[in-house]
């Protein structure tokens, strides 16, 4: 802390180091918030596109009969109502 002329401190050098460290913190986390939100949009888009490829157009009659095997059914059931799982 510098003192003023008077003999009454300034603590004006203090208050400044403590904004300007405050500041840097606050955008660090901002800039980390915000790589965070784009990683998740950018997983959700692969994963989004990965299981759409795996799931058939069951808009005709071949491709419904298609869906047998339980593996299938299972991947688009999770499809279709979500999963608490990562699809590999």
């Amino acid at each position: 802390m510098i003192s003023s002329a008077q003999g009454v401190p300034d603590p004006s050098s203090d208050d400044l180091v403590l904004f300007n460290l405050s500041s840097q913190t606050r955008r660090s986390q901002t800039a980390r918030r915000q790589l965070a939100t784009q990683s998740a949009r950018r997983q959700l888009a692969t994963r989004s596109a990965r299981w759409t490829a795996r799931v058939p157009d069951l808009s005709n009659q071949t491709a419904r009969d298609n869906i047998s095997s339980r593996s299938d059914q299972f991947q688009l059931a999770v499809h279709l109502f979500g999963g608490p799982f990562n699809p590999t």
